[in-house]
């Protein structure tokens, strides 16, 4: 008997047909029994794997083998994979630099990621070993949304917070027929101070 349905996940045939298959605690059940192996997952909404983010690093259903059949059918330019360099920033001659809004820089290799249409899609990330990645750099706010780290009281007429930035980029991804294509992806990409007046604090220096 199957368990509870954890989320609905639609599957494009290379027939151009479709079917729908409820996944459940990581087994994949299907309506009938005549299941072709060539489908490729199409996620509907936002997988679990987000958890408030544009892309997840981890996903279950990753179709690492059927990838390999797709890559090996369509040729495309290994030009566009590779993996970004984390930058090295050096400080000035005499300066003493502060960050007021504490971020974290990392290379990330996608499995799937938001589009700019909200949409969904599968990115060709395969492994180092098959030579298909793509590793990006992003940065991301350690206190998002939080006040920015400015010392002493020259900021008490503003109210501070510390936004993330993001940045589009062109990934190697799989359309809805199931063809590699590029498409544009919502990325972190830096975590910023956003300022506006403090109308309170200016209110209480009237009274």
């Amino acid at each position: 008997m199957a368990k509870p349905v954890d989320s609905i996940i639609e599957v494009t045939a290379s027939n151009e047909t479709s079917k729908r298959y409820q996944r459940s605690g990581g087994a994949i059940i299907f309506p009938d029994d005549d299941f072709n192996p060539g489908v490729l997952p199409r996620l509907k909404g936002t997988p679990p794997c987000a958890k408030g983010s544009t892309f997840c690093e981890h996903f279950g259903e990753y179709p690492h083998d059927l990838l390999k059949n797709i890559l090996k059918e369509h040729s495309v330019n290994k030009d566009l994979f590779g993996t970004d360099i984390v930058p090295q920033f050096e400080a000035r001659d005499g300066s003493n630099d502060l960050f007021v809004c504490q971020s974290k820089v990392m290379t990330v290799f996608p499995k799937v990621a938001k589009n700019v249409n909200n949409d969904w899609r599968i990115i060709i990330n395969q492994g180092d070993k098959e030579g298909y990645i793509q590793g990006v750099v992003i940065e991301t706010c350690m206190g998002k949304d939080r006040p920015c780290d400015i010392l002493g009281d020259i900021m008490d007429d503003f109210v501070t917070t510390c936004k993330q930035k993001y940045i589009y980029r062109r990934l190697l991804s799989l359309n809805d027929a199931g063809k590699p294509v590029q498409d544009t992806f919502r990325l972190p990409s830096a975590c910023c101070c956003s300022y506006r007046k403090n109308f309170d604090f200016l209110a209480g220096l009237d009274t």
